[in-house]
């Protein structure tokens, strides 16, 4: 009766140490698993993070680009307003200079008595005169047409085939005409040149 205790004991051993052997190797094979499993998700969680990470620092550095080239596009654009603002005044005061010039070497009278002179030695024929009494007051005598015709007409007429002054030429003269100067030379003038002019596209 002993043995067959002692039989039965054996064989509940051997028995149970056949399963728990198993059961060990599958709780082993569990806990690497789910140790495979923590370490995927942890590479997983890491790489979602650096993946943030680097689009955040995309994003700050295009958006830093972006205003710095708003930064350099108002820079440029606040030096060429200061250029243009410079160029304008230097042209004021060049002009100002130019005009008491002028008015320091010609006082009125000088000019009246020069362009009277012009527009007498332009009826005369001589142009080179002409020229020559009108051209130095020039800008203080915008507003008498006539002597700006005698002094334009003059220039035309010393040499009439100087191509490279049919556009100024006429722009004086139809100026000219448009404030109401009325001269038949005049219009002989343009009406030769616009002759030239379509010749020579021919």
């Amino acid at each position: 009766m002993e043995k067959c205790v002692t039989k039965t004991i054996l064989s509940n051993a051997r028995a149970a140490a056949s399963v728990a052997v198993p059961l060990a190797a599958l709780a082993a094979a569990l806990a690497c698993l789910a140790g495979v499993r923590g370490v995927a998700d942890s590479l997983a969680l890491g790489r979602a993070e650096a993946l943030r990470l680097h689009a955040d620092a995309v994003r700050e550095s295009r958006a830093r680009h972006a205003e710095e080239i708003r930064e350099i596009l108002a820079a440029r654009e606040s030096a060429a307003k200061d250029l243009r603002g410079i160029r304008g005044l230097q042209s004021s005061l060049l002009d100002e200079q130019r005009k008491r010039t002028i008015d320091g070497v010609f006082a009125f009278d000088e000019v009246r008595r020069r362009c009277a002179e012009g527009i007498s030695l332009y009826g005369k024929g001589d142009y080179a005169g002409a020229i020559r009494a009108i051209s130095p007051v020039r800008p203080l005598a915008r507003d008498d047409d006539e002597a700006i015709f005698c002094l334009v007409a003059s220039e035309f007429r010393i040499n009439p085939l100087d191509r490279e002054r049919y556009r100024e030429i006429t722009g004086v003269l139809r100026d000219l005409r448009a404030g109401g100067f009325r001269n038949g030379e005049l219009e002989e003038i343009i009406a030769y040149i616009e002759a030239e002019q379509e010749a020579s596209r021919e």
